[in-house]
């Protein structure tokens, strides 16, 4: 464990380094965008592309159920249930980059998003829209989960109540 900052830094110097990885403009560039679950990255090029690369947390999700994620992405795109947006393939053809950790002990696992435009809901404003078509967007989720043919094995985190604010 290091603190914070150390590891921005870490996993910033990591994404330079596995840019390459995809076919990406000249002179793209990663901007830290976002930290939660994982660390997330806006890479733009002077050219006007725009991608969103997401860095996975060390050790939360294994490879398969990121394959699992991407399988779901790719039904939801197919079907057109709601907007989706795809992901980019390596240059290995694989939707999944990994790149060893500055330590040298764990893979970094990356994926990396087309951009699609939108803004961010005002706090003083109005969201009960916003709401509602979240409402529809879950709907729609977990209606098409359903009679979705799932690939064996299906693997993904269970967001129950005792994962969620149990022990685990």
């Amino acid at each position: 464990e290091q603190p914070l900052t150390e590891h921005l830094v870490s996993v910033a110097r990591l994404v330079e380094l596995s840019l390459c990885l995809w076919d990406l403009p000249k002179g793209a560039r990663a901007k830290l965008i976002n930290v939660s679950e994982n660390v997330t990255f806006m890479i733009e090029a002077s050219d006007g592309f725009k991608a969103i690369l997401r860095v996975h947390r060390e050790n939360y999700h294994s490879r398969r159920a990121i394959e699992c994620e991407l399988a779901w992405i790719d039904a939801l795109a197919k079907d057109e249930l709601i907007l989706t947006p795809r992901y980019y393939l390596g240059k290995d053809g694989d939707g999944i980059q990994e790149s060893i950790t500055n330590t040298g002990e764990t893979q970094q696992f990356m994926v990396l998003f087309h951009f699609l435009e939108g803004c961010a809901p005002k706090e003083d404003g109005d969201l009960r829209r916003g709401y509602v078509a979240l409402g529809e967007i879950a709907a729609k989720c977990h209606l098409h989960v359903l009679t979705w043919e799932k690939s064996t094995p299906f693997c993904r985190l269970v967001w129950d109540v005792e994962n969620v604010f149990g022990t685990n």
